[in-house]
């Protein structure tokens, strides 16, 4: 899947003889959801900065502590609280979560994650 700089959404059909034709979709496809109704663009690193920045301007109050792996963000808003624990390198989500309530709802793990920008990390070497 990708999202193109015009805002169309394009994916491939699958494997074998069809696998190198890209589609069309439309926003509203329940394939580019998951579970919760989200859709995957909203799982990106940069959505998931606006979206930390926007409940905090909205009033959500929020609180950074150190942790000897990295930073635990924690934003909260009435019932719902929203955990990120962030990567002390690279400053990259390892974890997402969201509890209301309490009770979990939702939970996504980074695990092993390697930023790639397309680029050979050799054409940095001096």
């Amino acid at each position: 899947m990708t999202v193109q700089p015009n805002g169309e959404i394009r994916g491939r059909l699958g494997h074998g003889q069809f696998g190198r034709t890209s589609r069309r979709l439309r926003r509203d496809d329940p394939r580019l959801r998951d579970e919760e109704g989200s859709p995957f663009w909203e799982a990106t690193y940069a959505a998931t900065v606006t979206q930390v920045q926007s409940r905090i301007r909205a009033g959500a109050w929020a609180t950074i502590a150190e942790e000897p792996d990295g930073f635990d963000l924690k934003v909260c808003s009435g019932r719902t609280v929203w955990e990120h624990a962030i990567d002390p390198e690279t400053l990259f989500f390892r974890e997402n979560s969201r509890c209301d309530g309490g009770k979990p709802v939702q939970s996504t793990h980074n695990i092993d994650f390697r930023c790639n920008v397309g680029l050979e990390r050799g054409l940095f070497g001096f």
